[in-house]
């Protein structure tokens, strides 16, 4: 069977066209040459892989009338359980071949051991976050975290795997976000990271759930060796951007730009 795969970096969408944020993978200035402890958190979500739901296709509210927000609110609600109930089913039989730990030795696991081994991060600590599977952004962890007496830096990451809307292709994808503590809470983010690869089945239908089938083929070996190789592509990834972190002088001036590659996440919606 034929696989296309694909390898991306992006870096976060900004919330307006003047906004200035630190390049994708280097550190703020004030940190060059500088080693980093900071206490890491990985975040958990409660289920190993997740799939994507079509986003609704009813229209967004338009207008003011709070009763035409309400009915449109409840359609696009049956429209999301009725994606939700017609692919649980074939997520579930998916799951079946993939043995317990197999994602977390695969995939998790190896994301911590790289950020382990950067020259420039000495990790103080190391603890597991659980979180619900959902699309949060990693920005709003900077509220969750607490903050330790001594915490000087808090490394967070979080890593997830997740089929595309129709079952074409498996999502992997690390973020890490560094912050600085100040008055007790995370305040200041001195590195942003965001990696992911993409690893679509060959044979894949347009709009076709029954894609799902694919991947059990071989009795599943088609799924774990997407669960691989996207983990090998996105360490790869990882430790190459994180074995030079720091801002150079075509870097120094943060990012203005639209971001041109998309987030595998805005294809749908998390279930």
């Amino acid at each position: 069977m034929k696989i296309f795969r694909l390898c991306l970096l992006f870096a976060p969408v900004l919330l307006s066209a003047c906004a200035t944020q630190l390049p994708n993978a280097k550190l703020s200035k004030e940190y060059t040459n500088n080693t980093i402890s900071p206490r890491l958190v990985n975040i958990v979500d409660e289920k190993d892989m997740n799939y994507l739901i079509p986003k609704p296709t009813t229209p967004a509210l338009l207008a003011i009338n709070p009763v035409a927000a309400l009915a449109i609110a409840a359609v696009q609600t049956v429209e999301m359980q009725a994606s939700k109930e017609k692919r649980d089913p074939k997520f579930s039989d998916i799951m079946k071949y993939i043995p317990e730990g197999y994602i977390r030795k695969h995939s998790n696991d190896k994301v911590l051991k790289i950020i382990q081994k950067a020259d420039w991060i000495d990790v103080a600590s190391e603890e597991d976050y659980q979180q619900k599977s959902d699309a949060m952004l990693m920005d709003l962890f900077s509220n969750k975290i607490e903050v330790n007496d001594g915490d000087e830096t808090v490394l967070i990451v979080r890593n997830r795997i997740f089929f595309s809307t129709y079952f074409d292709a498996l999502m992997n994808r690390v973020e890490l976000d560094i912050y600085e503590v100040q008055d007790n809470r995370l305040k200041k983010k001195i590195y942003d990271l965001h990696t992911y690869d993409t690893y679509h089945v060959g044979g894949a239908q347009e709009k076709d759930v029954e894609n799902y089938k694919l991947w059990l083929e071989n009795d599943g070996e088609e799924i774990r060796r997407g669960i691989r190789e996207t983990s090998d592509s996105v360490a790869d990834s990882l430790e190459r951007m994180l074995s030079n972190p720091y801002l150079t002088a075509d870097t120094a001036g943060g990012t203005t730009s639209t971001v041109t590659n998309a987030d595998p996440l805005s294809g749908g919606i998390l279930n």
